[in-house]
């Protein structure tokens, strides 16, 4: 806790310094002690990782020699080296989680871009796998523009449809590379990423959908579900990155595709299961979003509420979903204003009136369309560049 609170300039703190020395030193002992321990391993990493992630040099040269033999800087024997990392990969060469960790510390140490070259070196599933699992990671953490990392994202985009190339029937390979594609395209347009790429990422997303689609009635269904929730993901995070793809999607009829995702997403909600909620309503958001950029949030809020006003769950995705609209100035944010989405909204609230959490978002969301102007500069100025998940 006192390394995290002191980032980078722990160094300067001879007691921080020590304390952090040692703490490496331990999980290396301990690491290599119970190297055959799957789950103690990963525990391990994972706390090495978050250690290497605010080191400093000398904690970073002590971590790197032990778990790569080498300093972070040269990969030695590919790219997780030679050391102690190394045998930890041997041990659990058949663990996908614990390959993750491994490939996720390997990029902290070398960066993506040495991700990605083992990614085109081996083929192999586990490889494939881990090195999605671990860009993915990155990416989702990443908060600073001007991280040398921003330059590798067009090579992971190419390293993440080629994986899914080269594992066509592969559910597990495709769900894992959507949710990597998605974490990279959150972070925008630019020189490095342009919209040819993401066209191709798009039209991986609706492939996968489809995909999807086909099985999530057949022995595959718990797969093919979470398949059809990371596809649905990356088709949003296109449109809300890229507006003018929903023309794309128009011109593809991805509208009924979506829909039946839709309808899966609430059929398969987890009411009973408290714990998944606020996942789930992120899950609809989503859908509601891809949805509103292929057929205008009008109609599909209309829609939605009317058929499914009772349930509270999907009223909340539905309020959520307007507040995201406004606050990303979507352009077909001008049918919010005609006054049936405010209508239906107005008329749900009175089915849940009992309900205090439901009241407060639709309170939210009616204020955002009744003052639109006002309302997105505050949440363009006050609210994190992510995805509403819960009111």
């Amino acid at each position: 806790a006192a390394l995290t609170i002191a980032g980078e300039k722990h160094e300067a703190i001879p007691q921080l310094k020590e304390a952090a020395l040692t703490s490496a030193s331990i999980l290396m002992e301990l690491l290599s002690a119970k190297v055959a321990n799957a789950q103690l391993c990963r525990t391990v990493l994972e706390a090495l990782g978050e250690l290497l992630e605010v080191a400093g040099p000398a904690l970073r040269a002590r971590i790197c020699e032990h778990l790569f033999a080498g300093n972070c800087n040269n990969g030695g024997s590919g790219v997780i080296g030679a050391g102690l990392l190394s045998k930890v990969s041997q041990e659990h060469h058949g663990n996908t989680w614990v390959q993750g960790v491994i490939m996720w510390l390997a990029g902290l140490a070398h960066g993506v871009a040495a991700i990605v070259r083992e990614m085109n070196m081996n083929q192999g599933y586990g490889v494939q796998l881990a090195a999605l699992r671990a860009v993915a990671a990155i990416f989702d953490q990443l908060e600073d523009p001007q991280s040398n990392e921003m330059g590798s994202r067009g090579a992971c985009i190419a390293a993440a449809l080629s994986a899914m190339n080269a594992f066509p029937e592969n559910l597990i390979v495709w769900k894992t590379a959507c949710y990597t594609l998605n974490s990279i395209v959150q972070h925008g347009l630019d020189h490095m990423v342009q919209k040819e790429q993401l066209e191709m990422c798009l039209r991986a997303g609706a492939k996968a959908l489809n995909v999807a689609q086909s099985l999530e009635h057949h022995c595959y269904r718990d797969e093919a579900s979470y398949l059809r929730e990371e596809s649905v993901k990356l088709i949003a995070a296109v449109c809300i990155t890229c507006p003018d793809f929903r023309f794309s999607l128009q011109e593809a009829n991805c509208k009924v595709t979506l829909a039946q995702a839709m309808e899966a997403a609430v059929d398969r909600f987890p009411e009973d299961d408290p714990d998944k909620e606020a996942e789930q309503v992120e899950v609809l958001v989503h859908n509601l979003l891809a949805l509103a950029y292929v057929s205008g949030p009008e109609e599909i809020l209309v829609s939605c509420l009317q058929r499914w006003g009772a349930k509270t769950f999907l009223v909340r995705a539905c309020a959520d979903t307007v507040a995201e609209l406004v606050r990303r100035n979507a352009p077909m944010n001008e049918e919010l204003l005609r006054g049936r989405v405010h209508a239906e909204l107005t008329k749900v609230a009175q089915v849940h009136k009992e309900d205090v959490q439901i009241q407060s978002c639709l309170e939210l969301a009616v204020g955002f369309i009744s003052q639109p102007k006002r309302l997105n500069h505050q949440l363009q100025n006050q609210v994190p560049p992510c995805f509403v998940q819960s009111c």
